[in-house]
């Protein structure tokens, strides 16, 4: 649904639930330290943001939530019993869940969903109705030509917005 607004003249402009969303986002270093928001924008029906993690990985754990860590979801499946032998050569075991909720994107991500969701619902007076998709999309920007591809896209989402036929009436 077209809950953050609508486009017009190619420029999304914002309703209040919009400008809760920018708002929550634009809050997220006060909560995590080793955090820079660099571009995002806010489209009718979804967000596009990226997220830069100024601590390296294996970093302080300074127990903001994020520690320098940038986890995969996708490449880290949830083990459903404890480990209780010691695996050889060091390699990336699948993690339980407690440590899946201290991974530093998925913590961002979830705080950020969670916030804005309540604020939101409180507008609409909807409590507990689900605003975001369950999931999300991650990728790892690995040097400055992808970055810059990405930000140009991230730019120009407004311009190239296709109204979907479903939301009509």
């Amino acid at each position: 649904m077209p809950l953050f607004g609508e486009i017009r003249n190619g420029e999304m402009v914002l309703n209040e639930m919009g400008r809760t969303v920018s708002d929550c986002w634009l809050d997220l270093p006060n909560h995590y330290k080793h955090v820079v928001l660099d571009e995002f924008v806010i489209m009718p029906d979804h967000f596009h943001g990226i997220v830069v993690f100024t601590d390296r990985v294996g970093g302080t754990g300074s127990g903001d939530g994020v520690g320098g860590r940038v986890w995969a979801i996708h490449e880290s499946p949830i083990r459903k019993t404890p480990q209780r032998e010691t695996h050889l050569c060091n390699q990336p075991q699948p993690m339980d869940i407690k440590q899946r909720r201290n991974m530093g994107l998925s913590k961002l991500v979830g705080r950020f969903k969670m916030v804005s969701a309540k604020q939101i619902n409180i507008l609409r007076n909807t409590p507990g109705v689900p605003v975001w998709q369950h999931n999300y999309y991650e990728h790892i920007i690995r040097n400055e030509s992808e970055l810059n591809r990405i930000r140009k896209y991230i730019i120009n989402n407004p311009l190239n917005w296709k109204r979907n036929d479903c939301y009509d009436e």
